[in-house]
């Protein structure tokens, strides 16, 4: 089925052909009409009319649905196709596979004429539907008699005329109603009395007589009432105007309205008849107001039976991802925008016009349209303003319609919020809301589902690291990931239910993703604030053991780190080919230099931060090892850092370099630089910032990675480029398919990327080596927590140097940096512990064994 709007007529009724029935978003619409004018037909052949023992026939069909969701074109539609069932562009419908179409045959064998669309909404004053309708009639006999082409005999002009007469005396006395009438004569007043009780009978004469006239012996008289419900006032007073006179044989009815709607306008005349009971303000209002709504029902359900109710479509894509969307205009590329979903087409229309990235959702995109008519205006404005000042109009109206009042006012603060701030600002207005729940909760007020887990004494750390960042104070220690982080925690916590909170975080996705599209480079980095990811956001399996591989710290100081790969440098074997030549080389210039260089830019913490680091003045990810004292005893690893890192070179050779002039000599740093120079504020490199886009990159190369089956032999450095770099293209190609407008490539552009490639080998001896030193530190704060147990069996021993040697024993059992240095020391203290001579010493000894133990560290 396919949707198809035409730019520049996107706000007209759009009519189908009967022809195209069977292959619109309608059809299902299109066979239920058919089928309830077919029953329609059926009953008024055989006789079941209204009457005071049976109310069994109805001849009205509602077309029924939201807003914008074709209620009017499909009515419309259907109303053409039916009245001209006989001309080539409608008849297949009603004819087309016999056999298939069996039920159509009363229609086929009917002749059915119309009168003009009535839209109620466009009455005014004291405008009444039945007097319309009747005004249509003589309107179009009008017509005939001044330049028809019937040849309508003058004794059934005269007929007509007399009918139509005695519709308008009952009128008249309906109208003026019964207070003037006892003043007349007996006879005269029961004359009058019988004119208005038989109208309904006189019009149904006229009909009869008008049907064999003006509609040229047609069988049914079509009467189409438009947006019925948008008469809100007088809604109520039409509905009695259909049921009081326009139930009748000869009769067939469509309105399309929001039966919702309706009702309300129902409930609103029930509630005047029930005024002063309703003034009264007592607890009995409750069950009254109840007993509104079920009158109202009701009344409707017999008025407009369900059966008779037809809903059109809605465009959520839980039930239309098969519905295609078809864009036409003059100047529209029709093989741009054809033959793909309503998502899919509106998304790229999207990126096309504005060069901002929308992903798809497989459960409810929220910013595609759910009517026909939002999904044309979208589309539609969209396509003519061209820019992403147009999507910010269009997310905002979204925002405006779907979310409660406070949801809402936090969005037009953050509007208001400048970059540097933002991450902030989101992080703490997420927990002051889910905090104010659970003391509502906590309280017994009116309990509802917290927006994410704050069970502070589990064992499990994503709670505990959650809690930490929604009360950051300092906006500089609050980073892209950590936003990231936290509206992932609301996607896990959330049920299946609860729409608010998916429209909530969908909205604070597309949100952050629209202000990534509007910030410059310095303004991205802002954002980013030094982290992408970090440890809980996992992107990588584990190795076995469950050490992980996507972030890290290694338990070196930057220039010891340093120092230990130019000691080391004879392991690093580089390719002849990708050395400098004579010419390109510089004074000093190392390969231990550029590989530490390139190293750097994937870490991104100094130090191990204090818990509550986000509340401290010191930026996080600014601070720089030659700090007085030089502090920072780890760098942290993390194998995506490189994506932002290298988009401030000058920030990481300020913070990891003691040295900067060494690096600026290497032929790294040049192409760093050029690469940077060349990336354009507009350059596909900054799609993979957009938040909605990276957090599916992120799940889709963790995907990716389990799927891998490693051959590396434990190579960390060929696992890592196998995750990465492999890992990068493999996504990138899985994005081209499902975004086929969408250009990552540029990513593997990075010079990090193709220095990797270029030196793979010295690459992956580098990083073998760093994964090396991790692990021995892992062991030897194994080894360290064993030693520190030691502690109370030395204290409880009665063969103190006994159970000092057991420790050492097994301290064997363990390979680290510096076990040689503690076995030495614990060896001293079990000789010193063994000399009897030296026995008024040992409570001494065992006082500096267990400071010294107290104070090792790992």
């Amino acid at each position: 089925m396919a949707l198809e709007i035409n730019i520049g007529e996107e706000y007209n009724i759009k009519i189908e052909k009967g022809e195209e029935f069977d292959e619109s978003i309608f059809k299902d619409v299109y066979r239920q009409a058919a089928k309830c004018v077919e029953e329609i037909i059926t009953q008024s052949q055989k006789g079941i009319v209204p009457s005071i023992s049976n109310d069994s026939y109805n001849n009205i069909i509602a077309f029924t649905g939201e807003r914008g969701t074709g209620k009017s074109s499909s009515m419309i539609s259907f109303a053409e196709a039916l009245i001209n069932k006989k001309d080539n562009s409608h008849k297949t419908f009603f004819t087309k596979g016999k056999k298939k179409n069996k039920a159509y045959k009363n229609i086929n064998e009917t002749e059915i004429d119309s009168l003009d669309v009535i839209d109620p909404s466009l009455f005014k004053g004291d405008d009444k539907l039945f007097e319309i309708i009747i005004s249509k009639m003589f309107s179009k006999f009008q017509k005939e008699i001044t330049g028809g082409v019937l040849n309508i005999s003058q004794d059934d002009k005269r007929k007509l005329i007399k009918h139509f007469q005695k519709v308008f005396n009952n009128l008249k006395v309906v109208h003026k109603g019964k207070s003037d009438v006892y003043d007349k004569e007996a006879i005269e007043a029961l004359s009058d009395l019988a004119y208005g009780t038989n109208l309904k009978d006189n019009f149904g004469k006229l009909v009869d007589v008008f049907l064999k006239t003006i509609g040229k012996g047609s069988d049914f008289i079509l009467i189409v009432i438009d947006d019925f419900d948008l008469n809100i006032s007088g809604a109520h007073e039409m509905l009695e105007d259909i049921r009081q006179f326009l139930i009748q044989k000869n009769i067939i009815l469509f309105i399309a309205c929001k039966i919702e709607q309706l009702q309300d306008s129902v409930n609103q005349e029930i509630v005047q008849n029930f005024k002063t009971i309703i003034n009264n303000d007592t607890i009995q209002n409750v069950y009254l107001s109840e007993e509104v709504n079920d009158k109202s029902e009701r009344y409707l359900d017999k008025l407009l039976p369900l059966e008779k109710r037809i809903n059109t479509p809605s465009f959520n894509l839980n039930n239309s991802s098969k519905d295609v969307l078809n864009i036409y205009g003059e100047d529209v590329d029709k093989d741009v925008y054809k033959g793909k979903s309503i998502e899919k087409t509106i998304l790229e229309l999207i990126y096309r016009k504005t060069k901002h990235i929308v992903t798809s959702n497989d459960f409810e995109n929220i910013i595609i349209p759910s009517t026909l008519r939002n999904i044309a205006n979208v589309t539609t404005f969209i396509y003519r303003e061209k820019n992403i000042e147009a999507y910010k109009r269009v997310l905002f109206k979204g925002i405006n319609s779907d979310l409660k009042t406070d949801y809402i006012n936090f969005f037009k603060e953050i509007e208001n919020t400048p970059n540097k701030s933002l991450n902030q600002y989101i992080v703490n207005w997420i927990g002051s809301v889910n905090n104010k729940i659970l003391e509502n909760n906590r309280e017994g007020k009116n309990f509802k589902r917290l927006l994410y887990s704050v069970r502070l004494r589990s064992e499990s750390n994503n709670n505990r690291h959650i809690h930490l960042i929604t009360e950051a104070s300092n906006f500089a220690n609050v980073s892209y990931a950590d936003v990231m982080l936290l509206i992932r925690s609301l996607e896990e916590y959330r049920i299946f239910s609860d729409k608010d909170l998916f429209k909530l975080y969908s909205y604070i996705k597309l949100y952050y993703s629209l202000r990534i599209s509007l910030s410059n480079k310095t303004e991205l980095l802002e954002l980013v604030n030094g982290e992408m990811t970090n440890s809980e956001l996992k992107f990588l399996r584990s190795e076995q053991g469950a050490s992980d591989r996507h972030e890290f710290k290694i338990e070196y100081k930057p220039v010891d780190l340093f120092k230990l790969i130019e000691d080391r440098r004879s392991l690093f074997n580089f390719k002849e080919n990708n050395q400098p030549n004579k010419e390109e080389t510089k004074e000093d210039y190392n390969t231990s230099v550029e590989l530490y260089f390139w190293l750097s830019f994937f870490f991104t913490q100094l130090g191990t931060p204090a818990l509550r680091y986000r509340n401290e003045s010191e930026v996080q990810h600014k601070t720089i090892a030659k700090k007085i004292g030089n502090p920072y005893q780890t760098v942290t690893f993390n194998a995506l850092a490189f994506l932002h890192n290298t988009l401030s070179t000058k920030l990481v050779l300020k913070r990891f370099f003691p040295d900067h002039n060494l690096v600026k000599q290497t032929p790294l740093f040049d192409k760093i630089e050029v690469w940077n120079k060349k990336l354009k504020e507009n350059s596909n490199y900054y799609n993979i910032f957009n938040f909605q886009l990276f957090d599916e990159f992120l799940t889709e190369l963790y995907n990716k990675a389990m799927d891998k089956n490693l051959d590396s032999n434990g190579s960390f450095g060929k696992d890592l480029h196998n995750f990465i770099v492999n890992g990068l293209s493999e996504v990138i190609n899985v994005f081209k398919v499902k975004y086929p407008y969408l250009d990552l490539t540029p990513i593997l552009d990075n010079p990090i990327i193709k220095y990797w490639n270029e030196n793979l080998e010295a690459v992956t001896t580098l990083l073998d080596l760093i994964r090396k030193i991790k692990n021995e530190d892992e062991i030897k704060k194994e080894a360290i927590k064993l030693t520190k147990s030691y502690i109370k069996n030395i204290k409880r021993a009665k063969d103190k140097p006994r159970t000092i040697k057991v420790l050492v024993n097994k301290l064997n059992e363990f390979e680290f940096k510096g076990k040689k240095v503690i076995k030495d020391t614990l060896m001293n203290f079990y000789e010193a512990l063994r000399n009897e001579e030296n026995k008024d010493y040992h409570d001494s000894y065992l006082n500096e064994l267990f400071d010294y133990l107290n104070n090792l560290e790992a």
